[in-house]
């Protein structure tokens, strides 16, 4: 046998499974096309936003035109313009009690990057990170991987999430870890939730924090989704909309600001998923900043063509967030997917934000044919 002359880090992190990414690798080999290959795969397990596709395909190129500064390296953890635009949308649309700041801001390459960089940050080998069940399922490579930490599972026993007594559940998560001798750094939150497409009240976010801060634990909140909230649209009177940790006003008194933690990223709300592109925000912890600045480094092209659909103020109101446009796809493909299921008698539980994660219990070859040769879902 060959010896790899690898590490023992990296040989760790080869043991590990990650079957969401070879699901996807797997799909892209063989993917399904109508036209081109009507056998091929179809992935049911990737939120990737394709709604706006053919929209930026007409407007990038207007925006941007490629020089020779672009083929120069730029700063590692996003430009100061870049971080100056950033900010100025986090403070419009998340509605900061304290205001965000380029400094605030760490570029990384996707939010799977800063949330490895977190990792990284504060984590040693053998610490761990709670996140409770159900969850995105790269959440363990990307806490795993280089840092050498390692992801708890917390089954909530029956309990939903979003109710506030779901904390019991990880108060005895806690518990057990200590027991074991294992020390716990950190907590993922993320809202709105992926795969549960809800978002959590404040009076349970409250809650998390108010127990992250009894253990000493970060609180990492994963607000990818925070634009893509769109309640109104099904009426559902007891649906919370969606609030960034960054409004809560009383902050303060439920835990030391400095171990809150925000990613967000442009691949959901914007429909830039291979552009790889995501933020750390810390209004309150320089060192922790300072730590991701250290191991982040953007792409230069991705960070200047962003730069550029940012400073295209007059189109990004109407697009981003509840934009007329995605939200009127979202709302047709929505109608007739859930058409679908009930003609097909399968149980579904409705989802309010993200990728409108609807739920199915099982699926038919009957009803992915009828989605087939229905044009709404071609090249979706």
């Amino acid at each position: 046998m060959t010896k790899a002359y690898l590490s023992k880090r990296a040989v760790a992190d080869l043991r590990q499974t990650n079957l969401l990414k070879e699901g996807l690798q797997e799909m892209q080999r063989n993917q399904y096309s109508r036209n081109d290959n009507a056998d091929g795969l179809i992935s049911l397990g990737v939120a990737e936003n394709k709604l706006m596709q053919e929209e930026l395909l007409q407007k990038l190129p207007s925006l941007f035109e490629l020089d020779y500064a672009h083929l120069q390296y730029g700063l590692p953890h996003g430009s100061v313009e870049l971080r100056t635009h950033v900010a100025k949308l986090l403070n419009k649309y998340f509605d900061p009690k304290t205001p965000v700041h380029p400094d605030h801001i760490t570029v990384t390459n996707g939010v799977s990057a800063a949330i490895n960089g977190l990792s990284y940050a504060i984590c040693d080998p053998g610490d761990a990170v709670l996140i409770t069940a159900p969850y995105y399922g790269t959440f363990d490579s990307d806490v795993t991987v280089r840092s050498g930490a390692r992801t708890i599972t917390v089954n909530l026993e029956g309990r939903s999430p979003f109710d506030v007594d779901h904390v019991e559940s990880l108060e005895s998560a806690y518990q057990k870890a200590v027991a074991d001798g294992i020390n716990v750094r950190a907590m993922i939150i993320c809202n709105p939730h992926n795969p549960l497409a809800r978002c959590y009240s404040r009076a349970v976010i409250e809650r998390l924090l108010r127990f992250a801060s009894k253990h000493n634990l970060h609180a990492i909140f994963d607000e990818v989704y925070a634009l893509s909230d769109f309640d109104h649209i099904i009426g559902d009177s007891k649906s919370d909309p969606f609030m960034s940790v960054l409004s809560l006003d009383n902050l303060a008194s439920l835990i030391d600001p400095a171990l809150v933690q925000v990613v967000y990223g442009i691949s959901k709300d914007f429909c830039l998923n291979g552009f790889r592109v995501g933020f750390h925000i810390s209004p309150w912890n320089p060192d922790v900043v300072n730590a991701m600045k250290a191991i982040a480094y953007v792409i230069k092209f991705c960070n200047d063509i962003l730069i550029h659909i940012l400073l295209s103020y007059f189109w990004v109101p109407r697009w981003v967030g509840k934009s007329w446009l995605d939200v009127e796809k979202r709302g047709v493909i929505r109608e007739q997917f859930v058409t679908l299921i009930l003609a097909a008698d399968l149980g579904y539980v409705r989802g309010v934000c993200g990728r409108d994660f609807t739920w199915v219990s099982s699926a038919t070859e009957a009803l992915v044919i009828n989605m087939l040769s229905d044009d709404t879902w071609v090249d979706w």
